[in-house]
């Protein structure tokens, strides 16, 4: 994280007090977050810090807006696989879920990352579904492509009728590819 003048260093030191973001937080963005470039006027857009807020109404009809948690991000660098199963039963019908996350250098999700993906699979099995959670998003599940939402994605391969390794890859711009090698026996 790189904080480098005044400006970033007051802003900062009101996650403390939240009272110093009251002008940034009184029209909230949709999704729940305002992000805030911790390099502006660094020369450098890398490290983002994102403060997460929940709204809320008093009984006299004032928004209460607050901060709830805060997250620093140097951007997303990798797509982490995590199978719900790694071996599969060669039958072509058998499904494994795999959630895609995308995280930081020091392995933590980023909550807002949106990131085009690209899955290939190769080996005795295909791909049933890929997308994420967006209502919003009606790309086909049967597209190769998606972007994440919130940091993920979710893919659903399917066995076919035989025997072997399976390599998955996911891959998008900027990301280091994300790899897992399921085994149909």
């Amino acid at each position: 994280m790189s904080i480098c003048n005044a400006e970033d260093e007051f802003l900062f030191k009101g996650i403390i007090n939240p009272d110093i973001h009251s002008s940034r937080i009184a029209n909230p963005p949709e999704l729940g977050y305002i992000d805030y470039d911790l390099n502006k006027g660094c020369g450098s857009s890398s490290d983002y810090i994102y403060l997460f807020y929940k709204a809320e109404t008093n009984a006299a009809g004032d928004n209460l807006d607050y901060i709830t948690d805060f997250y620093i991000s140097d951007n997303s660098s990798a797509s982490t696989l995590t199978a719900d199963k790694t071996t599969l039963t060669p039958d072509g019908q058998d499904l494994t879920f795999i959630t895609v996350e995308l995280t930081d250098a020091h392995g933590t999700l980023n909550p807002t990352a949106r990131n085009e993906l690209k899955v290939t699979v190769s080996g005795p099995a295909s791909i049933a579904a890929f997308g994420n959670a967006d209502i919003k998003d009606t790309a086909p599940y049967a597209d190769t492509s998606h972007k994440a939402w919130q940091g993920r994605a979710m893919l659903v391969v399917r066995s076919t009728g035989e025997k072997g390794t399976v390599s998955v890859r996911v891959q998008g711009k900027d990301l280091r590819t994300g790899r897992i090698k399921l085994k149909a026996k």
